[in-house]
């Protein structure tokens, strides 16, 4: 992937150097925005889940004591055999709500976070990339920091990823199934431009929050700018809140991807609709089962189409499809929706 560098001092940041006083009110300035602009907002009208306001004070991570171009050196093949072995799996803050309902928690405690899914071998874009972190740490002894992606700040966090501080710049880990867009080495107070996109790298030593970390700019028909940052205590919830608040009135996937990142099988499940499909990408075939027939024993059509293909295996899968039905009606209730 080619790319142009080109320095810019266009980024507004909290510097190391400013005294504590004034990026606290710099901090409370941008959070008051937050929750006006975006936080406040509930799913609808009269759904019982919110998603919550974000919580401050986690501590960023010591910088690796190295370049950019060596820490990717020791960690590139780490990160592409992370991504090559993992499976999307949308089921599991699903899975996570019915487990909070099971104990008789409150809405409001609920945290739909990505939390313990790092053995896993299918999870969403929260859970990727705590399993990028763990597997960082486990072999090369690198402490990343988890990231949370949002479209200038006054939307709700909805993309997770992995960033780690360098002598030289911020090394991006986003956990895409395309391995041309996974990594990503950005000098600091630089802009690198691709194809489509360029993503701009602030200062270096940002210690704030709501100071972006990166900016990533999509250039085309419909422009988009979006901020990557860290020191979100419970981003991973607010990601996984945002996404199941979309995913709840469209559909649920779990994927197996080929190599270059386009779908090869994927199972999606509709709530409303109360039924999964099952679709073959390389021979277009596809299987339409309701939720009904599942819990007569339509395991066996499940079972036979995920074959070896799935690095998540067939037992766990059904188990997740299984007890999601069961929970169905409450889930759907919880968010509101109406089922057909």
């Amino acid at each position: 992937m080619t790319s142009k560098i080109k320095p810019t001092n266009s980024i507004a940041l909290v510097p190391l150097q400013k005294s504590l006083k004034k990026e606290k009110r710099e901090n409370q300035r941008i959070y008051d925005l937050f929750v006006q602009k975006s936080f406040k907002m509930q799913i609808n009208q009269s759904a019982q889940v919110t998603i919550p306001l974000p919580k401050l004070g986690l501590q960023r991570q010591k910088p690796f004591p190295g370049t950019c171009a060596e820490l990717l050196k020791e960690i590139s093949g780490t990160m592409h055999r992370t991504m090559d072995h993992l499976d999307y799996d949308g089921l599991k803050p699903f899975l996570k709500m019915s487990d909070e309902m099971e104990k008789g928690k409150n809405i409001e405690e609920w945290r739909i976070d990505s939390r313990g899914e790092e053995s896993t071998r299918a999870s969403t874009c929260s859970g990727q990339s705590h399993i990028i972190l763990k597997n960082l740490k486990e072999k090369h002894g690198i402490v990343g920091e988890f990231a949370v992606v949002w479209e200038d700040r006054f939307h709700d966090f909805d993309h997770a990823a992995v960033i780690i501080e360098c002598k030289d710049g911020y090394v991006l880990l986003d956990p895409r199934f395309n391995p041309n867009t996974r990594i990503f080495s950005i000098p600091f107070e630089c802009e690198v431009a691709f194809e489509h996109f360029s993503i701009k790298a602030g200062k270096k030593g940002v210690f704030s929050p709501f100071s972006p970390l990166l900016t990533l700019k999509y250039h085309g028909p419909e422009e988009k700018q979006l901020e990557i940052t860290t020191m979100i205590e419970n981003g991973d919830d607010i990601v996984m809140k945002h996404y199941m608040t979309e995913s709840v009135t469209s559909f649920i996937p779990i994927v197996i991807y080929q190599k270059d990142g386009k779908p090869f099988k994927d199972i999606k499940i509709f709530p409303s609709l109360g039924k999964i499909v099952l679709k073959n990408h390389i021979t277009n075939d596809k299987l339409s089962i309701s939720f009904e027939a599942i819990r007569k024993g339509g395991f066996s059509a499940v079972a036979e189409f995920m074959g070896s293909d799935f690095h998540i295996d067939i037992q766990t899968a059904c188990d997740e499809l299984q007890k999601f039905i069961f929970h169905h009606e409450k889930i759907m209730k919880v968010f509101n929706q109406s089922l057909h």
